[in-house]
């Protein structure tokens, strides 16, 4: 059964209570870093420490990351604009079926859509547009929140507001791809396993 939570907002502190220890969309990438790489061991680490501590992760953030939070509700706000669609604020999207698993996707479009927004440094926007798709570092991320919230579809947007021509907004519909799904389904739930594995020697 799927749980949409609407009433809170994403970076509150209820929020990162909400998301203690659970693995989340944004880092299914470091779940599928491969084998027992670094990436994947750290990740695991950091969710054993925040399930032991009640205590959320430091999170790492620098001045493009600050940028693309303040950007981010002009970014809605323009495609609303271009589009016509209206986007629904949620804080977190679960699935019973998939307890310790949890996504917050930047909206909710419409009864089969998501949106995810990226606000990125200039050079990776021109990057972005000039490809003519979402990078591949953004794929396990919309594709593990199609899985969740069980959408069809999720509008990918890339903004740079400071860049005074057309490359300045990039769209892309990203539609579900299920094989893709059913290999990181499988992937995050092993992972998810080994975090329970994990968890229970550390508590004796």
């Amino acid at each position: 059964m799927i749980e949409i939570i609407k009433d809170i907002e994403q970076g509150s502190e209820e929020w990162h209570e909400m998301r203690l220890a659970v693995i989340t969309a944004s880092r299914f990438k470091d779940v599928l870093a491969g084998g027992q790489g670094k990436t994947r061991f750290s990740y695991m680490r950091e969710l054993a420490a925040e399930a032991l501590t009640g205590e959320a992760a430091k999170l790492y953030s620098n001045e493009y990351m600050e940028w693309g939070v303040q950007t981010e509700p002009q970014a809605k706000s323009m495609y609303e604009l271009r589009t016509g669609n209206s986007v629904e604020e949620v804080a977190f999207v679960r699935d019973s079926d998939f307890s310790g698993v949890g996504v917050s996707p930047d909206g909710l479009i419409a009864e089969d859509g998501l949106i995810e927004i990226k606000c990125p440094k200039t050079t990776t926007q021109i990057e972005t547009f000039l490809s003519g798709d979402m990078p591949k570092m953004h794929k396990a991320q919309v594709q593990g929140q199609l899985w969740i919230t069980g959408r069809s579809w999720c509008d990918f947007v890339s903004f740079d507001p400071r860049i005074d021509g057309a490359a300045s907004w990039f769209c892309v519909r990203i539609e579900r791809d299920q094989d893709y799904i059913n290999t990181l389904q499988s992937k995050v739930l092993d992972f998810k396993n080994e975090l329970d594995l994990l968890l229970t020697k550390l508590r004796g």
